[in-house]
């Protein structure tokens, strides 16, 4: 079944394709506020044991807790069920916080061990999101408090210091009273409730629209907030509030936060995984949210036309209703070629069903559809570079536009750093290669692939002359020659045994003038001479 619509963090830790095989059939219904709670058996990841709420349940007391580490409402609970943990024994509240971050528990735990030392916390990680799906968890942080009898007394999504206060006044009644008589719940009226993008789910989009309401008499401007970075001001009209973010690769947790009346905050959190476009068997089983999906647009069609009117019109006519939401895709220096003559038409197709202008095919495929001669270059060639060899085309290019060349998403010594971290240290020596200081990484490597190792678009004792004249050098070393006697251990030879440039000189930098191998002027520091041959 489909979600529900309003927010949610949910299944926020899925980063690989090997963890999601194992996750579960969708979240069932709600367990609502007067229906008994369900038993589960789960790992204890702070003391290393089972737990089984089954054992609490009817006895005490339970809270349950479920968040995510990256969630900034999730972390302001803790202090507070720190509080509750030292207020009440273990006898009368049990106290359990289930994360869903699947996809690194060891952060989560190291979080939590901060505070073993002092109190006892109960650590579950959803491992296989069962619980929560049980539970029909659609929203972080939620906050579920059982009484004594096995009975959900009180369902809470979001934290806000309200919600702080109502927690401590309804824990304090349930464990004090004596039977199971009702416990007066505070007013909900007023909410934030995000209509897209659905929770659990995943997009390959790097920017998406967020469309939301706030209801409540309060202020109609609400915080916004991407992976705990500064919150951002978005004004909403007529109480729908839309803006459009950036995303990162994995996890991305979008927070909404906005006064609903006077002295009260409501939040709400939902997480999208941006995954790479990639073969379809290393893809992640989490479902692929689409905008344009009848209940996903349905908000929307009350101010927006969203769809296409296929009449006898040319496919650029056809694909002004695209451009009237979509107008920042053709306003970048470089256009992707088929939107300039095509429109939209030639990778989206306009009738596609019951998911409206899907990709007319997935990852490469697509990309290939026009460039046939790249697709025939990188098989012909003995090695490939890792992203196009996975078929993940759009984490150098921007399938729409960019103000780079060849649609790149960056520049091109920016976008090789981005994997390639440890070139950084080349910029630290005193001498750096003139193509690397320039940021033109693609001069000596290709970016697809190439029949040389590391991908050089020439063999290495060629590399060189593709822009030095070589018999324009005065070396006192020749090239192309063995050693009289052995070369030092690690001396970078040819296959052959005999020198190159490389031998003498690096690639990248170096700490001596001319790239120069070694680290102090005069002296060779490759080894290929003893001492006494140095000093003669």
């Amino acid at each position: 079944m489909r979600l529900p619509r309003i927010a949610g963090l949910s299944l926020a830790g899925a980063v690989a394709a090997m963890i999601l095989a194992a996750l579960a059939p969708p979240a069932s219904a709600k367990l609502e506020e007067g229906q008994k709670a369900l038993e589960f058996k789960a790992k204890d990841f702070l003391l290393e044991e089972e737990v089984d709420l089954g054992e609490h349940l009817g006895k005490k007391v339970i809270l349950l807790d479920f968040g995510s580490i990256y969630c900034s409402s999730c972390m302001v609970t803790v202090p507070n069920l720190i509080k509750l943990r030292k207020r009440y024994s273990e006898d009368e509240l049990a106290i359990f916080n289930i994360y869903l971050d699947i996809y690194n528990p060891q952060r989560v735990i190291k979080f939590f061990r901060g505070f073993a030392k002092d109190i006892r916390l109960n650590l579950v990680i959803d491992e296989k999101l069962a619980i929560s799906r049980e539970y029909g968890i659609d929203t972080l942080p939620t906050t579920l408090i059982i009484d004594r009898s096995g009975t959900i007394r009180r369902r809470i999504i979001g934290y806000t210091e309200a919600d702080e206060i109502e927690i401590d006044k309804i824990i304090e009644s349930l464990v004090t009273e004596e039977s199971s008589g009702a416990v007066a719940a505070v007013s909900d009226e007023g909410a934030i409730t995000i209509y897209v993008p659905e929770s659990f789910t995943k997009t390959t989009q790097n920017r998406v629209y967020v469309v939301g309401h706030i209801s409540g008499e309060g202020t109609k401007d609400v915080a916004t907030r991407l992976n705990n970075l500064p919150e951002k001001m978005v004004r909403s009209k007529d109480n729908i509030f839309h803006y459009r973010t950036n995303l990162s690769l994995a996890i991305n947790l979008l927070e909404v936060k906005g006064q609903v009346g006077e002295g009260k905050v409501k939040s709400q959190s939902a997480v999208l995984f941006r995954e790479a476009t990639m073969r379809d068997d290393i893809r992640s089983e989490l479902p692929l949210y689409r905008f344009h999906h009848g209940e996903e647009s349905d908000v929307c069609r009350k101010c927006h036309q969203l769809d296409v009117e296929l009449k006898d019109k040319s496919s650029l006519q056809q694909s002004k209703t695209c451009g009237s939401c979509h107008a920042n895709l053709s306003e970048d220096i470089y256009t992707h070629g088929p939107i300039t003559v095509g429109g939209c038409l030639p990778c989206h197709d306009y009738q596609s069903f019951p998911n409206k202008y899907e990709l007319r095919s997935f990852g490469p495929d697509l990309c290939y559809t026009c460039h046939e001669q790249v697709k025939e270059t990188i098989a012909a060639r003995a090695f490939i570079h890792g992203p196009t060899a996975a078929g993940m085309c759009i984490v150098c290019h921007d399938p729409h536009g960019s103000s780079e060349k060849f649609l790149l998403r960056k520049k091109v010594d920016r976008l090789c750093i981005g994997c390639h971290q440890g070139i950084l240290r080349e910029f630290s020596r005193a001498t750096i290669h003139m193509p690397v200081e320039n940021g033109e990484c693609s001069g000596c490597h290709d970016p697809h692939a190439a029949g040389d190792k590391k991908l050089l678009v020439l063999p290495k004792n060629q590399l060189c002359g593709k822009c030095h004249e070589m018999g324009s050098f005065t070396h006192m070393h020749k090239v192309g020659v063995a050693a009289k006697t052995e070369f030092a251990a690690g001396t970078p030879v040819d296959s052959k045994g005999q020198t190159t440039c490389y031998t003498c000189h690096m690639f990248h930098s170096s700490m001596l003038a001319k790239l120069v191998r070694g680290e102090v002027e005069g002296e060779c520091g490759i080894g290929c001479h003893d001492v006494e041959e140095q000093e003669e």
